[in-house]
């Protein structure tokens, strides 16, 4: 039900919403003026500080805010870097992706998937389907925790130990099958077999009778992009994740270096 004080009509009659101006309020002060207490930011916003308090976990939630372990202040998440960097540029990620992954769909005929790590979850942004009748469904929609994802560890592996244990301070790593890994020491042991490989592997640790290989994509600006292929262990061996290691290295990185240079999506051959 709306309430008086939920809705407003500043400007010629147009209804607004005060909360949420509230919110944006709060959420311009730590993009424009940096780190901020949570008393600096009501101070500064004009929002009453009880007001400010809700705000604030809500953005934490959400992965828009989190706050420094040692100044207590409040900072930009994971998310709202990311938003940061797919709207403040011209370049489509997705777009620029896509010849690569048509590519790595026409050859080894499994799933592919474009993903983005948001806190400690992988978010999917573009999937194509195996046209196999057995195959690893993903949905756009879909969340998956990155510790138990190939496109999760991949990108944790280009992130420095102490930036991985802040994004599972305060995680449950619950079992999706019984090898997903169970701690956060398990995590930084797999992250290290990642990086000595040069990409990362989900062996059924997500779903039971799944692989997937992963690589990470070097865009710069700390943004968190990977690409994967997957399949079920049948079709996909050893030999096969060997193949998928190296061409997955090689297709990250060309769609690493036209993120970074605001190349034209273009097609080229892995």
């Amino acid at each position: 039900m709306r309430t008086h004080d939920s809705i407003s009509r500043p400007n010629g009659g147009r209804q607004t919403v005060n909360v949420l101006q509230k919110a944006l309020d709060v959420l311009e002060q730590i993009v424009w003026s940096g780190p901020m207490t949570l008393g600096e930011l009501a101070e500064a916003s004009g929002v009453e500080r009880a007001a400010v308090y809700r705000i604030v976990n809500t953005f934490i939630e959400r992965d828009y805010f989190a706050q420094d372990k040692d100044s207590r202040r409040f900072v930009p998440g994971s998310k709202l870097k990311a938003l940061s960097s797919m709207v403040g540029s011209d370049v489509d990620p997705v777009e620029i992706a896509a010849p690569f992954l048509e590519e790595l769909q026409a050859e080894f005929g499994e799933t592919v998937n474009f993903g983005l790590l948001v806190g400690s979850e992988v978010h999917y942004l573009k999937v194509l389907e195996s046209l196999h009748p057995l195959r690893m469904m993903t949905s756009m929609e879909d969340r998956d925790p990155a510790y138990a994802t190939a496109l999760g560890k991949a990108v944790l592996s280009s992130l420095d130990d102490d930036t991985v244990r802040s994004l599972f301070d305060d995680v449950e790593f619950r079992q999706r099958t019984p090898r997903t890994v169970r701690s956060l020491g398990e995590l930084i042991e797999e992250l290290e077999a990642a990086r000595a490989r040069g990409f990362a592997i989900d062996d059924e640790e997500n779903e039971i009778g799944a692989i997937c290989v992963a690589a990470a994509i070097d865009a710069g600006e700390d943004t968190r992009y990977a690409i994967s292929v997957s399949g079920p262990i049948v079709r996909v061996d050893e030999a096969v994740v060997a193949r998928l290691g190296e061409r997955l290295r090689d297709a990250s990185a060309q769609i690493g270096e036209r993120l970074r240079t605001g190349a034209p999506a273009a097609h080229a051959p892995l």
